[in-house]
């Protein structure tokens, strides 16, 4: 099912007790990442349900329609489903939440109905292509929703929420599959101030007698009462972000694996990505959020980087080299260099020289070491929609290699080059700061001596090289860094694609530090490069002078 959820925004769960009403509080939204340009529900809109069409594999493995839900959930979500139901016959596609919650009464039914039609349910918000209020076209869109007609749209991969009175209705399905990244919000009821009790009623009795619906309900549907337990001992006040090791214990999604399609990427820089969560190594259960992702190096060449949560056993963080982690692509191993990342994530990224003949069907293996699954082995990936994101990429690439070398030329910058077995750094997980990705290197340097700690060189498919702007922007305080126009033989690494162009001399420059007289010690730089991919890279350089 779809992409990848961000839960953002907390808001109303009503429940109803005879004219008494019971409701969590509203929480402010969370600071989000710019969404696409799309028609934004309103937090206050009753949720309507309609029929959406997208590419192949939109809402998941061989999955292109889905019924959109939207909005806040009401006492009339159940008849409003109902009623689309009826035009779509005998037709059970599955349906993606997007609701921030609502009246209970109304999430219970709904998900009653739900149940009783026996529903694939998942989260996903829906953006219509042509259903914007700015657009001519939105009476249009209004009437097609209504009769029951697909609406071309789109999954959203950067804000979805399913929260509360959602989370009740989710609880519903026959299946459940909660996206990679996916935080379901939940908390307990409480009294709607703008409500009155019954006569004679009390609030504890009203609130004794919402529990045990809401309780009786998530039995009939197959969920732990430790869902109920955790959203009655979280204050309306507040909200409890239910992580997937609950999700999993809970009932709600019990999958050890989930991925989304391969999605193309288009803006902060292109990329084709998808996300992913996985089981690791231990005795409890325990599950990691991971992405994997394509970015340019080149008009064909690729960098790909792996980015999953911190685990305590990641022995990179605590300094020590991890062993070697290689990616199989149709047969092909592609070796994989520690990179730094943002904190609470390990980041692995390499080069691929061409990905023309990686199609939907073609073999895809993650390294298990790079997982935190030593025992349990690589995990295989699905590559459904690679082809068509891919097919969309390639242009985005060399039109990046043009802007770049037109900028240069203008600029008058005299580049220097770097390696392209050294470039692999996309920007998904970028750390704090100006926003680049590091690459870690270290070097041992004899005092009083002048070591040679790098060469420089950009090296294409066809083993040429092709220029990219890089400066010094962080000096060493114990020593000092010059450079060298040269030519030198790249060092290619053995399994990479490009290693037979190590038997030739590439053009380049040659780096050096020379530590200060009689220093010994620790010293660093950090070299900042633009690559051909039109982003931003760094190679930082740790110093031990002996």
């Amino acid at each position: 099912m779809p992409t990848r959820a961000i839960p953002l925004v907390f808001v109303l769960i009503a429940c109803a007790v005879g004219s008494a009403t019971v409701a969590v509080a509203q929480k402010l939204p969370e600071p989000a990442r710019a969404a696409p340009a799309a028609p934004n529900v309103a937090l206050t809109t009753p949720i309507e349900f309609y029929v959406a069409h997208g590419d192949a594999n939109a809402c998941g493995p061989g999955c292109s329609e889905w019924i959109a839900a939207e909005g806040k959930i009401d006492v009339g979500a159940a008849d409003r489903l109902r009623q689309l139901l009826r035009k779509l016959g005998n037709r059970r596609p599955p349906i993606c939440f997007h609701s921030p919650g609502g009246n209970s009464n109304g999430s219970l039914a709904l998900g009653r109905l739900i149940r009783d039609k026996k529903f694939t349910v998942s989260v996903g918000h829906t953006i219509p292509h042509d259903c914007g209020s700015d657009k001519p076209s939105d009476n249009s869109c209004t009437a097609r929703k209504r009769s029951g007609t697909a609406i071309e749209a789109e999954i959203s991969l950067v804000t979805f929420q399913c929260n509360s009175g959602c989370v009740y209705a989710l609880a519903g399905g026959t299946v459940r599959l909660v996206p990679p990244g996916v935080k379901l919000g939940i908390h307990d009821a409480g009294f709607d101030p703008n409500s009155s009790l019954p006569r004679g009623a009390t609030l504890a009795l009203a609130m004794r007698v919402v529990h045990a619906r809401i309780r009786t309900y998530l039995r009939e549907m197959g969920i732990d009462d430790g869902l109920f337990s955790a959203a009655l001992g979280t204050p309306f006040e507040s909200v409890k972000l239910l992580q997937r090791d609950e999700i999993v214990r809970f009932g709600m999604d019990r999958r050890e694996f989930g991925e989304t399609g391969w999605r193309f990427i288009d803006k902060p820089f292109p990329k084709v990505s998808k996300l992913f969560f996985v089981r690791v190594d231990g005795d409890q259960p325990h599950y990691i959020d991971a992405m994997i992702e394509f970015t340019c190096n080149g008009a064909t060449s690729m960098n790909l980087t792996i980015a999953r949560q911190q685990l305590p056993s990641d022995a990179y963080f605590s300094g020590t080299a991890l062993p070697v982690a290689r990616i199989a692509i149709g047969g092909n191993q592609i070796g994989l260099n520690q990179v730094s990342a943002v904190p609470n994530f390990y980041v692995r990224s390499g080069f691929v020289r061409t990905l023309d003949g990686v199609g939907d069907d073609t073999a895809t293996e993650l390294p298990g070491i790079a997982l935190g699954r030593k025992e349990r082995g690589n995990v295989p990936l699905n590559m459904d929609g690679f082809a068509a994101a891919y097919g969309k990429l390639q242009p985005r690439c060399a039109e990046a290699i043009k802007n770049l070398q037109a900028a240069l030329r203008q600029s008058g910058t005299k580049p220097v080059v770097l390696g392209a077995q050294a470039t692999a750094m996309p920007g998904a997980t970028t750390p704090p700061g100006d926003g680049t990705q590091t690459l870690e290197l270290t070097r041992i340097v004899t005092a009083a001596e002048k070591l040679r700690v790098d060469f420089l060189t950009y090296v294409w498919a066809d083993c040429s090289s092709s220029p990219v702007a890089s400066g010094l922007v962080e000096h060493p305080q114990h020593g000092v860094v010059t450079t060298l126009d040269g030519h030198d033989f790249p060092d290619i690494p053995k399994d990479d694609p490009l290693a037979a162009c190590n038997a030739r001399k590439a053009d380049g420059k040659f780096v050096f530090y020379e530590p200060n007289a009689d220093y010994h010690g620790a010293d660093s730089f950090t070299i900042r490069v633009l690559s051909a991919s039109g982003h931003p890279v760094k190679r930082h350089y740790s110093i031990e002078v002996k």
